[in-house]
């Protein structure tokens, strides 16, 4: 999945998606709704709001709602990927007062009714209508709900800054960011700031900017062909078409990596 901050496709009401991901590398994102990924096979780090887990075979990460989250493959995985809009996490929310646990370790089954479910209800995905896949969102919770009992417990401050943080850049990322200046909007040291940045989202403040402003001169591009690339750099936050392209060498060579 390629994603980026701040997600507002996931948060269109009923979306719902389902998909097979061979070595996830997702950076950094959130949006209004739950994710979840199931590790079918291999080996996957998942980061949730600071907190990274490694994942094997039947393991199952969840994002709830705004929390920052992101994947990487240190060697082979193949996994479902499934989000969830507010919709399909009503009959859950009425149940549960909590969340599902972030992260939930297989037991010695590797959680083989689940992948059966998943591996089955992939095969007819495309045609699926509507109500069936409520029922598919549902007793996915379910089952889950069953085997990881949720937990209650109110948003961590880093999670709810996180969020604020990521959503201010996403509206203004064409204008001159600094470390300093987004400090001080929202009451850090500079250093500090540089170092939840990290903590959070696993790169600098810099290479994500960086990265948003790649993708927005990207989808600018598409929307305006005959811009140009300087025109287009210039519009979305680049001093120059130099460090668009060196932005785009460094996403490249990590995609690559």
């Amino acid at each position: 999945m390629d994603k980026e901050y701040y997600e507002s496709a996931a948060d269109s009401p009923g979306y719902i998606y389902f998909r097979y991901s061979e070595d996830n590398r997702t950076p950094a994102h959130f949006h209004d709704s739950a994710e979840l990924i199931f590790v079918e096979s291999g080996g996957l780090i998942a980061v949730g709001n600071g907190r990274e887990c490694a994942l094997g075979e039947g393991d199952v990460f969840f994002a709830d709602a705004y929390v920052p989250h992101l994947y990487h493959t240190p060697e082979k995985s193949c996994a479902f990927v499934v989000v969830l809009s507010s919709r399909y996490l009503r009959d859950f929310r009425e149940y549960y007062r909590g969340s599902l646990p972030m992260f939930m370790k297989a037991g010695e089954d590797k959680n083989a009714p689940l992948f059966c479910f998943l591996r089955e209800n992939f095969a007819r995905w495309d045609d699926m209508p509507p109500l069936m896949r409520t029922g598919f969102a549902d007793w996915v919770l379910g089952f889950l709900a069953a085997r990881y009992p949720p937990e209650e417990g109110a948003p961590a401050r880093k999670t709810v800054q996180a969020e604020s943080v990521l959503r201010y850049i996403d509206e203004h990322y064409a204008e001159p960011l600094t470390v300093a200046g987004l400090a001080e909007r929202f009451g850090y040291s500079p250093n500090y700031f540089s170092s939840l940045f990290h903590r959070c989202l696993r790169t600098s403040f810099r290479g994500y900017l960086g990265g948003v402003r790649l993708k927005k001169t990207e989808e600018l591009l598409r929307r305006e062909p005959h811009m140009g690339v300087g025109a287009a750099a210039r519009a979305c936050g680049f001093e120059s078409p130099n460090t668009y392209y060196r932005a785009k060498k460094r996403r490249d060579e990590g995609e690559n990596a």
